[in-house]
């Protein structure tokens, strides 16, 4: 997998040391309030160090897509960073994609709910407009 210069600055600054500076400093601060009475930490147990490595490497990894996909998405299409075509291996470019989203053409769509209904109906929904006022 060849990266270009940009792509390994805004992997290895951008989604590495910073996020890595970040979290360092998080987990100490909660590791530090989880066991700051505690004169030893036990090895297993309800707090413990198997648990919190447990807990930390099912979550942060979760936690952290959900939070990072969507913004290197957006950093990509507004040209902040390079995207990565073809530097993906084979097998993976083979797996299903989601669908892209597509705008509707269809003004129905774009239009509150209360639009589509008929006169009667639209009734029951009451707006505001200058002639008119809720008392």
């Amino acid at each position: 997998m060849q990266l270009s210069s940009a792509q390994w600055l805004y992997l290895a600054i951008g989604q590495l040391a910073v996020p890595v500076l970040i979290n360092v400093v998080l987990n100490g601060a909660i590791g530090f309030a989880m066991f700051r009475g505690a004169s030893e930490v036990p090895w297993l147990g309800t707090q413990s160090i198997v648990g919190d490595t447990l807990g930390t490497g099912f979550f942060l990894p979760a936690i952290t897509c959900l939070i990072v996909t969507p913004l290197v998405r957006g950093h990509v299409r507004k040209g902040a960073a390079e995207p990565m075509r073809g530097t993906l291996p084979r097998w993976l470019g083979a797996l299903p994609r989601a669908p892209s989203s597509t705008k509707s053409s269809s003004t129905k769509a774009s239009r509150p709910p209360h639009s589509r209904l008929q006169p009667k109906q639209r009734a029951a929904y009451p707006t505001l407009s200058p002639s008119r006022t809720m008392r």
